[in-house]
């Protein structure tokens, strides 16, 4: 894979997902735990339709989670990195709630997805003990919360459309490390084929070539089309902006399914 040339430094993104991922740990250490007694009945009465412990114990739980996500970004406010980036690139967001896709477009039209947070190498996720000191929360054995963890890669595609020209110039990206790789370049008959998110055009799609692999063109092909891409905003300031908006969007997201399930046990 090449990986284009960095524009600025990496930099923050990894620790303020450390902070926020041992937030979260602490709040949820405080959380009230469900009896045994709760625990022997998810596990072994029959399913009852009317209201008993266990559903309240969870409501209450869920409560404090959603109490505690609304809190957190009621004090982080409209995220200035958004607008700041719009401003900038001119770039226009669309977002639908719910929906994992986030798609970005301009005269050009960028696709990713918020689910590759999961990317993220998290130790935090695994977390079952924890203790509290002056180092801040911790896991027995693990290493002092305010570690940093990795970055995430995202894997994003990029679409260039031109009004004088029917077909369309499509590549398959990698963000990680600050970098932008390429792992693919193909085109498609027209913006329909190579845009709509459907099952029929996902099958077309899949039956057009691929491309060469990028890592066997000459080292000049692959240095201009590294400066073809930064020319048009595919560079280091897109890497970090994509990792900023899936954590920002996963935490609505995340928040938005708190809801959904309280309501249905409360239903």
């Amino acid at each position: 894979m090449h990986l284009t040339r960095a524009i600025r430094p990496a930099a923050g993104l990894a620790s303020r997902l450390s902070r926020v991922a041992v937030a979260r740990v602490a709040a949820r250490s405080a959380l009230p735990q469900l009896s045994a007694a709760a625990r022997r009945a998810f596990a072994t009465t029959p399913l009852r339709l009317e209201e008993d412990g266990s559903s309240k114990d969870l409501t209450l739980v869920l409560q404090e989670e959603i109490d505690y996500e609304r809190n957190a970004l009621e004090e982080e406010g409209k995220p200035e990195f958004i607008s700041s980036f719009v401003e900038k690139t001119g770039f226009k967001i669309q977002e639908t709630e719910g929906q994992n896709d986030v798609i970005m477009t301009r005269n050009i039209h960028v696709r990713f997805n918020i689910s590759e947070i999961l990317n993220r190498d998290d130790n935090l996720a695994d977390v079952e003990v924890y203790n509290e000191n002056a180092e801040g929360v911790t896991k027995e054995g693990e290493t002092p919360a305010d570690e940093e963890l990795e970055e995430f890669p995202v894997s994003f595609s990029v679409c260039i459309v031109k009004p004088n020209h029917k077909s369309v110039l499509s590549f398959d990206l990698i963000a990680e490390e600050g970098e932008i790789g390429v792992e693919r370049t193909m085109f498609f008959p027209d913006e329909a084929t190579a845009l709509e998110q459907t099952a029929e055009r996902d099958w077309q799609r899949r039956g057009h070539y691929m491309g060469p692999v990028f890592g066997h063109l000459s080292d000049d092909l692959k240095e201009n089309i590294d400066v073809y891409l930064e020319e048009r905003g595919i560079d280091t300031g897109l890497c970090l902006f994509m990792q900023d908006y899936i954590e920002h969007k996963e935490e609505k997201e995340y928040l938005r399914w708190l809801e959904q399930f309280q309501k249905f046990i409360k239903a």
